[in-house]
């Protein structure tokens, strides 16, 4: 994938347009200081250009929005990302409402949740893309399988359901409020997993045969795991990724491929006004 993306890179170079992500990182939380220099070293494997803006954590939710305007008024930016948490002052909705929809690479801003929850084409949520992505390289049929989703949120769950549904799937939804959740992972044909609860799926909670794609991401003292027992679950499972180097392996990919989904569509909606 990583290859088809430098492939698509190139062919706008061709055209005279370099590829641009901008991202915007507010304070020095941890993980997002992971995930920005992931997407810095996969922008420079594949040739797309990454710009990064840097805010402290005091910054007010005003001075975000005047660099977002300037951002979706640049033709030269293709994609905006904000690295997520934001300190509490900041009016995370505002924020994420005020991207262009066109630029919304992280498939965030409730115009692109609409377009998933009506089956419309748009931007959408890289993680949970990364899981379908996963089981259609590796030729898993989805159509007609009980896909079982435990995990609800709101980057990773509730997009993954309407994927899964237009993927064909038979989809049910657990969460914390779910009485024994054995019950209903145990049915599973393909089992999904997103909690960020390090380990919680076990052996004997796996469908001989099963498909299993686990969206966690946990870190503890002796490295990273995620929310299923790989040790346990592998012996029972038909297929299992693995954390780290499954879904999160993708997910960076799927994000840079939405830049060039955004500038096709940047271009067609300039196109539709007349101002190409």
């Amino acid at each position: 994938m990583r290859a088809e993306l430098k492939i698509e890179a190139m062919k706008w170079r061709e055209q005279g347009i370099i590829l641009n992500l901008a991202v915007i990182q507010v304070g020095d939380d941890a993980a997002s200081l992971v995930y920005v220099r992931s997407k810095q070293n996969l922008c420079q494997q594949v040739g797309i250009n990454l710009d990064l803006f840097i805010f402290k954590g005091t910054v007010k939710t005003e001075e975000i929005l005047t660099l977002l305007s300037e951002l979706n008024n640049d033709h030269k930016v293709h994609g905006i990302v904000i690295e997520l948490p934001l300190p509490p002052q900041v009016d995370k909705q505002r924020v994420i409402a005020s991207i262009s929809p066109v630029k919304d690479v992280d498939g965030l801003h409730p115009l692109n949740k609409g377009y998933l929850l009506s089956g419309k084409e748009g931007l959408f949520p890289a993680t949970p893309a990364a899981c379908i992505e996963i089981l259609k390289r590796s030729n898993i049929e989805i159509a007609g399988r009980h896909a079982v989703l435990v995990g609800r949120g709101e980057t990773v769950g509730r997009p993954l359901i309407f994927m899964l549904l237009k993927e064909n799937a038979t989809v049910t939804v657990c969460h914390t409020r779910t009485v024994d959740l054995s019950f209903y992972t145990r049915q599973a044909e393909i089992l999904f997993v997103a909690v960020g609860r390090p380990k919680l799926i076990k052996g004997e909670m796996v469908k001989p045969g099963a498909v299993v794609v686990d969206a966690g991401i946990n870190a503890l003292e002796k490295g990273i795991c995620g929310d299923v027992d790989f040790e346990a679950v592998e012996e029972t499972a038909g297929a299992i990724t693995s954390v780290p180097g499954g879904v999160g392996s993708l997910t960076t990919v799927l994000l840079l491929k939405n830049v060039c989904r955004a500038i096709q569509m940047q271009q067609e909606e300039r196109e539709r006004e007349g101002t190409f």
